[in-house]
């Protein structure tokens, strides 16, 4: 079990029959060996949908989430150490079901045991919509407002759990829509990573993210017409790339990985934030001009100024130009 690839070599301090120990906190633990076994599956009974028989069962492979076997006519993802129900919910949840079920291939059953342990699929994958599926969650209600404060506050929590070198607080544009959070692995539905689960499992995420996690991006924009959002001065895709990266490095630190592309994103952060930092200070000579043009122009109205034309249109300039300067600095997204 120790050696398995679901295993969390790198955070892992101990472990019982029931649960590990971890250096970010503990988990519980549903492994037993049986589970390569067709009887193992015979003798479930806490199962919701369409369990199946079991005749024979083949190990497919392992991953960081668990093992996927082969069940005949089905596959079955099992999660030894289950961070959540995210998978079954979709399921269960009739409402939610109706949102997403003609957008993804959903597990017709399943066990939850301190979350999904046990998921069972069609061997046939319908292909992932990602834009039919966040269209979908908007008009069925399950979209939310901006939450900045909470999904930066998250954030912090996971930088200040990893120690890492980066701090990165960013506002978001107020059309920036959340959605449930839906983990979407080899085109299916899938347990949120151990370390999400551990350092900061939250209900809602930005759609933005996914697109982001999922690289749709340039899909995602074109079907929302979302430049507004995009854009590095309101977080946008900068951030978001950021939040994606720093949760693969708590992966990475998890299961005892190197990640390269990581780590060059999260190298260039420092760089994004002086030209931000140049950026909103060009910014403020919007206010600097006007406040100094009105200023101009009420003390030649109050007879104390009397050739008041020439600063009060130097003022406006230095606002006008601040205002054209910061856009121009403002790092593009494009490129980042």
């Amino acid at each position: 079990m120790e050696d398995a690839p679901w295993w969390p070599v790198g955070i892992v301090t101990g472990y019982d029959g029931k649960s590990i120990s971890t250096r970010w906190g503990p988990l519980s633990l549903h492994w037993d060996e049986a589970i390569l076994s067709p009887e193992w599956w015979k003798e479930q009974s806490d199962f919701w949908g369409q369990w199946p028989q079991v005749g024979s069962v083949e190990l497919i492979e392992e991953d960081e989430y668990g093992l996927w076997l082969n069940l005949g006519d089905y596959i079955a993802q099992v999660i030894p150490i289950p961070t959540g129900n995210h998978v079954s919910r979709l399921v269960q949840n009739k409402k939610l079901n109706q949102a997403v079920k003609e957008f993804m291939s959903l597990p017709i059953a399943g066990i939850n045991r301190d979350g999904d342990l046990v998921l069972i699929f069609q061997k046939d994958i319908k292909e992932f919509d990602l834009i039919g599926l966040h269209k979908s969650l908007i008009a069925n209600g399950f979209s939310t407002p901006n939450d900045e404060l909470n999904w930066n506050s998250r954030l912090k929590k996971v930088e200040d759990k990893l120690k890492t070198k980066t701090l990165w607080r960013a506002p978001h544009h107020r059309n920036t829509l959340g959605m449930p959070r839906i983990n979407i692995v080899n085109s299916r539905p899938s347990p949120i990573p151990l370390s999400e689960k551990l350092l900061a499992d939250v209900e809602h995420l930005p759609m933005l993210r996914q697109a982001v996690e999922l690289n749709r991006v340039n899909e995602w924009n074109d079907a929302f017409g979302t430049n507004r959002i995009m854009r590095t001065s309101t977080g946008g895709l900068a951030h978001m790339a950021y939040d994606v990266m720093v949760m693969e490095n708590a992966q990475c630190q998890a299961f005892g990985k190197t990640n390269n592309d990581v780590d060059v994103y999260l190298a260039k952060v420092d760089r994004i934030q002086a030209d931000l930092g140049i950026m909103r200070l060009a910014k403020m000579g919007v206010p600097f001009g006007l406040f100094s043009a009105i200023m101009t122009y009420w003390i030649h109205s109050a007879g104390m100024f009397e050739s008041w034309q020439i600063p009060f249109f130097i003022f406006c300039g230095i606002s006008i130009s601040s205002w054209f300067g910061h856009r121009w600095l403002e790092p593009d997204w494009r490129q980042l």
